[in-house]
């Protein structure tokens, strides 16, 4: 079947399990490989996900969306990701032009170069189908029909199938 590029969204959900979207996200990835899909990442989704995993929980006085997790804890689990899933390098070169080519097309700014950069990577590796949470992070670069978005909710329909 086809490539997918996976978030960090989405990593950290599937090795949290106190997580309300564990379940749903363990269902997601699991139906993705029994569909012959072929589940990867590139470096900046593993910086993503050791950032916002050792980020202090939210709370009075901390920071938002993190998971408390220690630094070694955090690493255990990106070794998870290496065994299990595909990781991608893609030409900085290449991502580089791709990425600025993007944020003047689509008009992108702040923090939100971040994920428009996720979107270069993608497109620079060749992978069309990006799987998230974030929908809303990536919507401008899916209706301009740069990447396909799936989520958790959305595996099993036409674009993952």
């Amino acid at each position: 079947m086809a490539d997918v590029l996976v978030d960090s969204s989405i990593f950290g959900r599937y090795l949290n399990l106190d997580d309300s979207r564990h379940a749903s996200t363990r269902l997601a990835i699991r139906t993705l490989i029994k569909q012959n899909h072929t589940l990867c990442f590139v470096p900046q989704v593993a910086y993503e996900f050791l950032c916002f995993m050792t980020k202090k929980r939210s709370g009075v006085g901390t920071d938002v969306n993190g998971f408390g997790w220690s630094v070694s804890e955090a690493v255990a689990r990106l070794d998870q990701i290496e065994h299990h899933f595909e990781l991608r390098l893609q030409d900085p070169d290449r991502e580089y032009r791709v990425l600025r080519s993007l944020v003047e097309e689509l008009e992108v700014s702040g923090t939100r170069i971040h994920d428009i950069r996720l979107v270069a990577a993608a497109k620079t590796i060749g992978i069309n189908l990006f799987f998230t949470l974030d929908e809303s992070h990536f919507k401008r670069a899916s209706e301009a029909g740069h990447i396909d978005l799936l989520t958790p909710g959305g595996v099993g329909e036409a674009g993952a199938s």
